[in-house]
């Protein structure tokens, strides 16, 4: 990917931009022989790969359940995008942006309604949106 720069000459983007989700708890494990290693599974995963995928590339989007561990980081700004649906998962999560400092000036599209619904189980038609907020 091509080197995008600020304004004011700052480097925001170059190379492979990854997308990030995480969240924190504790996943289900079972040894898997076959490979040598432990497999993880189950709700605490799969909450972490929707949040991921709901990512733009170049962007870290944590749980409010990581916010609380890690919202006193130095060097680090927070933005909270809102409440969403994800696919799968019964109940709406709070989603929040991380950057580093350095990184701030980086901007990426909204969450829009249908790139999210488009991700919702068919089984929560009724799911609600919350407009994203910048209470950073």
């Amino acid at each position: 990917t091509k080197a995008v720069v600020s304004p004011e000459g700052q480097l925001l983007f170059r190379g492979l931009r990854v997308r990030v989700g995480v969240h924190t708890g504790e996943p289900d494990m079972q040894y898997n022989p076959r490979i040598n290693r432990v497999d993880y599974f189950g709700p605490m995963v799969n909450i972490c790969a929707r949040i991921e995928s709901l990512a733009h590339g170049g962007q870290t989007l944590i749980s409010a359940e990581t916010f609380a561990e890690v919202q006193g980081l130095l060097g680090v700004q927070y933005t909270y995008l809102g409440a969403f649906p994800l696919k799968g998962i019964r109940d709406e999560q709070h989603i929040v942006q991380m950057l580093p400092d350095g990184l701030c000036e980086r901007t990426f599209p909204e969450l829009v309604r249908e790139q999210v619904l488009n991700q919702v189980d068919k089984k929560h038609p009724s799911a609600r949106l919350c407009q994203p907020t910048d209470q950073g």
